[in-house]
């Protein structure tokens, strides 16, 4: 980034929910480790996955979703073509 480069927060945004994917990610593996070490297979039929793997995976998505859409979605600032009279005070439509 360049010192005359606007900040641009979608792609801060991605790297943050990259970063917490990553964390959460690794609770994840803990937590799975620890559950099979008492005989319980993390997501099998009868019990369901921790919220670590789902917040994991929600998280990187939205990261990656951010970070590649940073570039093309940029703010721009497009003016609108008048399509509409304007209004006198007094006047009725």
């Amino acid at each position: 980034m360049h010192a005359n480069e606007p900040l641009d927060l979608r792609s801060v945004a991605g790297a943050l929910c990259l970063l917490a994917s990553a964390g959460g990610a690794t609770l994840a593996w803990a937590h799975m480790r620890a559950i099979e070490q008492m005989g319980i297979i993390c997501g099998a039929p009868p019990e369901v996955h921790c919220g670590w793997s789902a917040s994991a995976l929600i998280l990187g998505l939205s990261g990656v979703a951010l970070v590649a859409g940073a570039p093309r979605l940029a703010w721009r600032r497009v003016p609108l073509p008048a399509t509409a009279k304007p209004r006198i005070s007094g006047e009725h439509v």
